[in-house]
């Protein structure tokens, strides 16, 4: 039957009204003996139950059933239609499809809920934890099972990745007549993740298929929705999502689960979900245990920076996940990862083939995985301390929960966003209009020039708090982030190639000559060799080479002794790169004493040569257990190149004091004007600055804080760690990072690639302009002086630091000389200095 009615009536009608209306019209046709068009739905009222039975709705949700006896259950389920299309019926109390199949299935009345003891509730908690010692991650934590297990609904509850929300629902189910709990998992991982968790706490749980019901379970006492912020999020892609509302005609309490829920976005949770008067109970959802950084690299190199990455990470039975926009991206970062050296790396992807095997693997044997969202929300495993994003997440919500996999028990975690020049700089034009909130936070967090929890705090808890404010593990931005982690990883990458081309060059000459005279001295085959010398051949090499025994902890190449971390020929079933070149160096060592004077090795006997060769050495290369041997050829190839560097500089000092001679001669340019003399003595005045500020605390100097002796090195001096001004050693470091990112090429000063400029790990300087000019550069900038001299100069430069500094790496031709404004700017400093 239809019905007519006014215009102007429409626009007042609400949905409550409209629930009434129907309700109404089926009394009135079963009154009057007509068929309705639709089955009949009993409108649920919340409080206490009134005895009224509900009968849902025929359209097919999106949810799961659970069911349990009366010592409580949880049932779970994703992406299924909660029941068939029930028959037509005139009963209103009972709904067809319960009644039809088993009186004892049903919603259980709010009122007939029992009370439990403090006892009994700790017991629970005991069960669902697995442990004795009860103790709750925060006080919201305990809140929202008190609040569920009191009936409280609706109930909003908004925790931190790993913050618990789960023991909301196994803690209830626990009870003693815990009745049935509905959990419903948007995500068929998060689905196996909660099953898997129960049956390991003995907690009964079932699996709900479509079609299924229950008659030996019993009674329904309370709907938890997991991750109720993809009703919002992702209902726009999957579209039964919109369905879930339908839960709410159940006659029992509803509880809301989320990490990522803003406060600005509870409106639109609640009209999603049809809730008006929720409970919220919400925590502070920052992670203290996770560092976050943003890294950039060039167009195109994001796949192999990433494998980068997982080569120079120390990761063993640990775990790392690689996100992606796409399951093309995903799969593309696996086969490289395999390519370098992680066999076991696969993707995952909800529809992916073996996705099942390519997490148990991962489970069981560690290392890497690269996935896309799917794997992103609600999942529980342990060990992840590793999570990059390759490209641009697609919203700040996505990137808290992925970020979230980590630190699961406590671990600290690297969280990394890694995209290339293209993707920042189409980012940063984006208009803020053509962004939603959530992808405007997410640039905030990429792009701001502050500490990167700010826009997590803002947007998802909506109060803003630095790293420091939370005591947690301080981002890039707030100075033990990518300065140091950068740093760290230019160290390792150097020198690690350092010991590649050391053993390339070995393997190219003689190694025997290489050792005793010199590389110019030794460009033969080995076999071709003239020099006699007493138990040095080839053969020798070999008979050390069979008498070592490499120890059980080392990973080190039980062929060619180089550390598993380099050498893979084993692995891959494929010969060594450098067979054979590290029996012949340890041999040449030997007999010419470096074993002994550098090597650490006290014996005198070949045999006792060969056994220490073998052992174990102190500390660790790459993060790894090495042998004696390994050391000795990582140690040697440090010093070869330390001593190649000073030889580059050295090089550079002589050929700069032949350009300054030529220089104050009197040449004639252009226009016939004799050169300024000046330029060379203000040169000669920049080398004097950088040789007194090699030997003294920069700091201190440039700060003019001058009490008693400044010579000691700036990362020690006490007083840039006691003053709060922001130029301490951290911040030069991180300012030192910035600026190499528009640096090319080799650097002017040390002669070495910018990769290699400016590692310094002691009071000695390596490079005036990576160890001193930048410095100071840095302080004259927090100082002030900086912005005054480039308005002396009357240059114009943009807004903002990342322009400042791709100013100052420009080139300048002021004076005749071309030469970087960073150094430029140090001339004029250095002209006014007067210490030294």
């Amino acid at each position: 039957m239809r019905y007519g009615v006014r215009g102007d009536i429409i626009h007042s009608l609400t949905e409550e009204s409209l629930l009434v209306f129907g309700e109404l019209s089926d009394k009135w046709h079963g009154f009057l003996g007509l068929h309705s068009r639709r089955p009949q739905v009993t409108k649920h009222l919340r409080g206490p139950s009134d005895g009224m039975q509900l009968v849902i709705s025929p359209k097919k949700v999106r949810s799961s059933v659970a069911s349990g006896s009366e010592r409580g259950g949880v049932r779970v389920g994703v992406k299924r239609e909660i029941m068939s299309s029930p028959p037509p019926s005139t009963q209103m109390d009972v709904p067809a499809w319960i009644s039809s199949h088993s009186p004892n299935t049903g919603v259980l009345d709010v009122s007939a809920t029992p009370s439990y003891t403090e006892k009994e509730v700790t017991q629970a908690v005991q069960k669902a934890l697995g442990t004795e010692n009860v103790t709750y991650r925060s006080p919201e934590q305990e809140r929202a099972l008190h609040a569920v297990i009191n009936n409280e609904s609706p109930v909003i509850v908004v925790l931190p990745t790993g913050g618990g929300k789960s023991l909301t629902f196994m803690g209830p189910a626990c009870l003693p007549q815990a009745g049935v709990t509905i959990v419903v998992a948007p995500f068929r991982a998060l689905e196996d993740n909660i099953i898997s968790r129960c049956e390991e706490k003995g907690i009964e749980c079932l699996k709900w298929a479509f079609g299924e019901l229950s008659p030996e379970r019993n009674l329904l006492r309370r709907v938890i929705l997991d991750e109720c912020h993809l009703t919002y999020t992702a209902s726009n892609y999957r579209v039964r999502l919109n369905h879930l509302c339908h839960l709410r005609v159940l006659n029992c309490p509803m509880i809301l689960l989320t990490a990522t829920l803003p406060p600005v976005s509870v409106p639109e949770l609640m009209d999603v979900m049809r809730i008006r008067h929720p409970v919220i109970i919400r925590a502070c959802t920052g992670r203290t245990n996770i560092q976050y950084m943003v890294q950039r690299c060039s167009i195109g190199d994001h796949v192999a920076v990433a494998c980068g990455m997982a080569r120079r990470w120390r990761i063993g039975l640990e775990r790392g996940i690689f996100y992606c926009r796409s399951r093309e991206l995903a799969e593309e970062v696996a086969v490289a990862l395999r390519g370098s050296g992680f066999d076991n790396s696969r993707h995952f992807h909800s529809t992916s083939e073996g996705k099942d095997e390519a997490l148990e693997t991962w489970l069981e044997k560690g290392g890497f995985i690269t996935a896309t969202g799917a794997l992103g929300t609600g999942v529980d495993f342990p060990g992840i301390v590793y999570i990059v994003h390759v490209g641009v997440p697609y919203g700040l919500v996505d990137f808290a929960q992925e970020s979230g996999r980590g630190a699961r028990n406590g671990e600290a975690v690297t969280s990394i966003i890694l995209l290339d020049d293209a993707e920042y700089t189409k980012l940063e034009k984006t208009d803020a209009a053509a962004l939603t909130t959530d992808e405007f936070f997410m640039r905030q967090f990429i792009q701001g020039k502050e500490c990167r929890r700010l826009a997590l705090g803002q947007y998802l808890d909506g109060t803003a708090r630095t790293c420091r404010d939370l005591g947690g593990l301080q981002c890039d931005q707030c100075g033990e982030g990518l300065a140091d982690w950068h740093h760290g990883e230019k160290k390792e990458a150097v020198e690690e190639r350092a010991f590649e081309e050391m053993l390339d060059e070995v393997q190219r000459h003689c190694g025997f000559c290489w050792v005793f005279k010199k590389a110019d001295e030794a460009e033969h085959r080995l076999d071709q060799c003239r020099e006699r010398r007493v138990g040095v051949s080839i053969a020798q090499s070999e008979r050390l080479r069979g008498l070592i025994a490499i120890h059980k902890q080392c990973r080190v190449c039980w062929r060619c002794g180089i550390s598993q971390r380099i050498c893979d020929g084993v692995e891959k079933g494929r010969p060594c790169r450098w067979n054979g070149v590290a029996s012949v160096l340890w041999l040449a060592w030997f007999y010419s004493g470096v074993a002994a004077a550098e090597g650490g090795f006290q014996g005198k006997e070949f045999e006792q040569y060969a056994k220490w060769l073998g052992r174990r050495a102190e500390g660790k290369i790459q993060g790894v257990i090495v042998s004696n041997g390994m050391k000795l050829l990582w140690d040697q190839a440090q010093h070869k190149h330390s001593r190649r560097g000073l030889e580059v500089r050295k090089d550079a000092a002589d050929e700069k004091v032949i350009q300054d001679a030529l220089g104050s001669a009197a040449t004639v340019p252009e226009g016939g004007a004799v050169r300024d003399k000046v330029v060379t003595d203000v040169a000669a005045r920049r080398e004097q600055v950088i040789e007194w500020l090699s030997q003294h605390c920069i700091y201190c100097e440039v700060t003019e804080r001058h009490y008693g002796s400044n010579k000691h090195w700036h990362k020690t001096c006490r007083k840039s760690q006691a003053v709060p001004d922001e130029c301490g050693y951290d911040s030069t470091l991180e300012w030192q990072a910035e600026m190499d990112e528009f640096r090319r090429g080799q650097c002017w000063s040390c002669k070495v690639d910018i990769d290699g400029c400016g590692l310094r790990e002691s009071g000695k300087v390596t490079c005036g302009y990576g160890d001193v000019i930048m410095p100071v550069i840095y302080l004259l900038y927090r100082r002030k002086w900086l912005e005054k001299w480039i308005k002396q100069e009357g240059y114009k430069v943009g807004f903002g630091v990342a322009q400042l500094q791709k100013w100052l790496n420009e080139e300048s031709s002021k004076g005749g000389v071309t030469r970087s404004r960073a150094v430029e700017a140090f001339e004029a400093y250095a002209c006014e200095f007067s210490r030294a």
